[in-house]
């Protein structure tokens, strides 16, 4: 249901003066410049308001199931590329000694 009371596109126009004492007059509005809403529109908007929020929380959780990415997964996957690396050092490192070995052996 549509409140000029609450477009943003008449802000301009309601924050006239002589708008603005029209408004608090009839009772539409606080001093404050909020507009006073019934009983049934609040509890609408409280309701539209709890949807929306289970809504983005659904939306979110699904994403997060979709796309997330256990840290232990990716712990245990560093975990093993340090322990290849180290591997592959140490067979370099013995691949050197037995060269310098049968050079040695050589002479």
């Amino acid at each position: 249901e549509y409140s000029s009371l609450h477009d943003p596109h008449l802000k301009h126009f309601l924050n006239k003066k002589s708008v603005r004492r029209c408004l608090l007059k009839n009772n539409l509005i606080t001093k404050d410049g909020e507009v006073k809403c019934t009983l049934l529109e609040f509890n609408r908007f409280q309701r539209n308001l709890k949807h929306y929020f289970k809504t983005q929380k659904r939306i979110a959780t699904t994403l997060d199931k979709k796309f997330f990415v256990d840290p232990k997964k990716i712990l245990r996957t560093r975990l093993k590329r340090d322990m290849l690396h180290k591997r592959i050092q140490h067979n370099v490192k013995i691949a050197e000694a037995r060269a310098r070995h049968s050079e040695a052996m050589m002479k």
